[in-house]
């Protein structure tokens, strides 16, 4: 078994190091066949007398003008949330 990042598995796979991977990453190599098989989601986690807990709704423009903790660049959920508020335009402070 080994535990690397998504990129890395997916060389793994296609030099024959490695026969499967559970990968969350998108998957770039067009050499390799994904089959989804678990749908995960993310949520906000603050302390519950932060300013934005009493809020009912919660946009994206409002929690990006306040700090955030992130994962690493090129994990898969740091990923998901850059293309997602690269997509609507929005600056986050991670």
């Amino acid at each position: 078994m080994t535990i690397s990042n998504g990129s890395l598995l997916q060389f793994s796979l296609l030099d024959n190091t490695l026969d499967i991977a559970l990968i969350e990453d998108s998957i770039h190599e067009t050499d390799l066949k994904r089959i989804p098989f678990y749908h995960d989601d993310m949520v906000l986690i603050m302390l519950k007398d932060y300013p934005l807990a009493s809020m009912k709704n919660i946009t994206l423009s409002k929690v990006s003008s306040y700090p955030m903790l992130l994962r690493e660049k090129e994990s898969a959920g740091r990923e998901y949330v850059d293309d997602l508020v690269a997509r609507i335009n929005i600056v986050i402070s991670p």
